[in-house]
């Protein structure tokens, strides 16, 4: 059986970690976490985290609003590929005369007037980039109808992290190392794995790490 390839995790990376039941022990259950190893490959089925908590206490470091602000560049970068998903497709129906103007309704009209101006071949150029088959109108309605369930899902990853607007704290009493098969996401647009703690909080963790775990 050839060796299972894991995704690569940089330092910094923020995760969502399933830590299990522990009985006795105040981290159990779901907890975002910041990797900290320097190195990691493909091969490597473990990486080092210290967990992230919306609690205070003496021995945890806080690292401000870092999930709030980590996830909007995310949220906002993926809204707007969505609605660009949907504007190309009403565009390159247009183009191809599978639907005419009669058919949109003014949410969608709305959307084209405040869009850039786009050419027929920009228009097609844009549908290559997002895979988008739109050659007759069962497939149209069946791109819409995809994007449509995209937007669901969107908006539930959303709704959750709606909650993440606190100040946070990192556990670094609670460094550990986990397998990557505990490392979770909600659906595709969950931003955890693509978020990064920016370097000072890096340098703060180090920092609290150095004072509890060294002489």
């Amino acid at each position: 059986m050839p060796n299972k390839n894991y995704r690569v995790y940089k330092r910094g990376t923020i995760v969502y970690v399933d830590f299990g039941v522990n009985v006795g022990y105040e981290l159990s259950g779901n907890h975002f976490a910041i990797v900290l190893n320097n190195k990691d490959n493909s091969k490597n089925g473990v990486v080092c985290v210290v967990p992230i908590s919306s609690k205070k206490k003496s021995n945890y470091v806080s690292v401000g609003k870092i999930l709030e602000v980590a996830s909007i560049k995310q949220f906002i970068s993926q809204a707007d590929k969505l609605k660009e998903k949907l504007r190309i497709i009403i565009l390159l129906s247009l183009n191809r005369g599978i639907i005419d103007e009669s058919d949109l309704n003014s949410f969608i009209k709305d959307i084209e007037a405040k869009g850039e101006k786009l050419s027929v071949e920009e228009v097609e150029k844009r549908a290559v980039k997002h895979n988008l088959v739109c050659e007759t109108r069962e497939q149209v309605i069946k791109e819409i109808k995809s994007l449509s369930e995209d937007m669901v899902k969107y908006q539930k990853v959303f709704n959750c992290y709606k909650k993440y607007t606190q100040e946070s704290y990192v556990m670094p009493l609670n460094i550990q190392t986990i397998s990557k098969n505990r490392i979770r996401r909600i659906n595709k647009f969950d931003p955890s794995g693509n978020m990064k703690a920016p370097g000072n909080v890096l340098n703060e963790v180090d920092e609290s790490l150095k004072k509890y775990f060294t002489k």
